[in-house]
């Protein structure tokens, strides 16, 4: 598995895991037991100093944070990062990138500049995001799609078709950009069902 340093890390670690009021063991609990409380309590310590993505994700999922959260000091938002990028690779933000920047990129706030990967990305992000908005609304598991389920009119009726219709046109252009997307049929979705995932 990919190793990744950062600079600080176990400190980051260690503030968000006290903020918390968790103990090492605690949060190793709060990954399903992803990373050890030894291996998190060697990162907070020094005594090592660099974690597999898998493990950096679950830290970052159990603490609730963005990557961007333990990656950077983002306390310090107008300091440099020391961000280096290799070989001829030019710097997005230039060779003093502030914290802020490049959380916002890590965040996917600030893109690199336009090539036809960061299209690709952007084009992909979106429709992700439409389609989750969706999919949320017709489950009745987001404020709008909880309305909408607990009333029986024509108008909510033809409100729910509009984002049926949306939310499979949306799972058609993921497909055609080769995103595996799992079919679902949500018109057969009733309120009581929708109620009832709550």
């Amino acid at each position: 598995m990919t190793q990744m340093p950062a600079p600080g890390l176990g400190d980051r670690i260690a503030r968000y895991r006290r903020l918390n009021g968790w103990s090492a063991q605690q949060l190793s609990e709060q990954t399903d037991g992803a990373v050890s409380r030894s291996t998190i309590a060697n990162v907070e310590t020094g005594r090592r100093e660099d974690l597999t993505v898998t493990q950096f994700i679950s830290i970052c999922m159990a603490l609730r944070l963005p990557p961007s959260a333990l990656l950077l000091d983002v306390e310090k938002p107008f300091e440099n990062a020391g961000v280096s990028f290799p070989g001829d690779t030019p710097a997005p933000f230039g060779s003093e990138a502030p914290v802020a920047k490049v959380m916002r990129w890590i965040d996917g706030r600030e893109p690199f500049a336009e090539s036809p990967a960061t299209e690709r990305h952007s084009v992909i992000s979106a429709l992700v995001d439409d389609y989750q908005s969706d999919l949320d609304t017709l489950s009745g598991s987001n404020v709008r799609g909880r309305f909408l389920q607990g009333r029986d009119d024509e108008e909510v009726a033809a409100e729910l078709a509009v984002v049926e219709r949306r939310f499979q046109r949306t799972a058609l252009l993921l497909r055609r950009h080769g995103v595996v997307v799992h079919e679902r049929n949500w018109g057969d979705l009733k309120p009581a069902q929708a109620k009832a995932t709550d």
